[in-house]
């Protein structure tokens, strides 16, 4: 399958979601940390590897490393 171009926008939009995912897995990161509740901690742990996850795959189109590990 041949890979298509992404216009100038796309690019952008992709790579300001990319800043957004960042932020909200920060944020998720945190907020996991200072849970003192196990199920909360747990949630914002799964919330952030998805977070993760997503970063890597619009990170592919752009050719960006992701910033989070």
């Amino acid at each position: 399958m041949a890979q298509e171009r992404l216009t100038t926008q796309e690019l952008m939009f992709i790579e300001e979601h990319l800043r957004s995912s960042a932020s909200v897995t920060r944020l998720l990161d945190y907020a996991s940390q200072v849970s003192t509740d196990p199920e909360i901690k747990s949630l914002c742990d799964r919330l952030a590897k998805d977070h993760r996850a997503e970063m890597n795959a619009y990170s592919g189109f752009v050719g960006a490393r992701p910033t989070l590990q």
